[in-house]
Formats: C-alpha cells, sequence, structure tokens
C-alpha cells in the first residue's frame, strides 16, 4: 500500500477525531478521492528557499480503514508504534497540505497518553487497510520493538 506521510495538524476531542497531513509528493494516484477536489499547488514548503519551484498534487484523501506507524529510535533499539482507525469521507481541501481525517478505534485521549508514553515524533506512515500484522512480522525479523496503541 502506498502509505501517506502525516502529521497532527489539529483534533476535535468531542467528534473523536485529528486532522493530519504533511505537504510534499504522495501518491495521488492510490490516496486520493480521485474528485475535483485535487489540484497541482506550489510547493509550500520550500516555496520560498529554492530558485527552482516545484509543484505538488494537493488533495484529501480517500475514506477507508487506515494503519498508522511511527518508527523512533529509543535508545536500545528502533521501535514500531501502530494505531489503526478510519480516514473519514470529507468535502473539502486544506489548502496547503494533502490532508485527512481520521477517527482512531480508541479515544483520541487514549492515543495521545499511549502515544506520549511510548515516544513518537510528530510524523507518522499511514498506509490503507489493516497492515498490523506485517508490520508485526517485519519488526520481529528487524529486532524491533512494537507498541500497539488499543
Amino acid at each position: 500500500h502506498s502509505p501517506m506521510y502525516v502529521e497532527v495538524f489539529s483534533y476535535d476531542m468531542e467528534q473523536n477525531l485529528i486532522v493530519a497531513g504533511h505537504a510534499g509528493m504522495h501518491d495521488a494516484d492510490s490516496l486520493s478521492r480521485g474528485d475535483d477536489y485535487e489540484v497541482v499547488t506550489n510547493d509550500y514548503e520550500y516555496d520560498q528557499l529554492n530558485e527552482l519551484k516545484g509543484v505538488w498534487r494537493l488533495f484529501t484523501a480517500k475514506p477507508g480503514r487506515v494503519t498508522l506507524l511511527s518508527l523512533v529510535d529509543s535508545k536500545d533499539c528502533f521501535q514500531m508504534t501502530i494505531a489503526r482507525g478510519e480516514s473519514l469521507d470529507i468535502d473539502q481541501i486544506l489548502f496547503g497540505n494533502s490532508n485527512m481525517n481520521i477517527r482512531f478505534d480508541v479515544s483520541l485521549r487514549e492515543f495521545f497518553e499511549q502515544a506520549a508514553r511510548a515516544g513518537v515524533t510528530q510524523h507518522w506512515a499511514v498506509a490503507y487497510g489493516d497492515t498490523t500484522s506485517q508490520l508485526q512480522k517485519l519488526a520481529w525479523m528487524l529486532g524491533m520493538r512494537v507498541v500497539m496503541i488499543e
């Protein structure tokens, strides 16, 4: 599955969801809703820094079951932190970054508390489907610790 690279932009405790996304190149063909909300835009992250201007495809991600993965060096070994949820169907685009709204299988309070205890960065890889068993197998093969947020 093509992953989407995201960080948490905002959250809504009442609706139990986060707004997540990130600037840059994503596989819009497999991640976007494929409708008229997809646009080509300036590369906002580097627009002021480079003489050569780049572009990317700005989109709202499609709805569906998702698995989130955070990778960190936790001193004694590398660690995978895994969470699961649902990318929600939304009808608006967040200009500046491709984005998705995610409702986790656990409450937001549980997600943030467990993620903080595990130790994560702000960046997550998101893939469609439940890829937990594949990630756990990869972690076992590589000698990585796995923390499940459930």
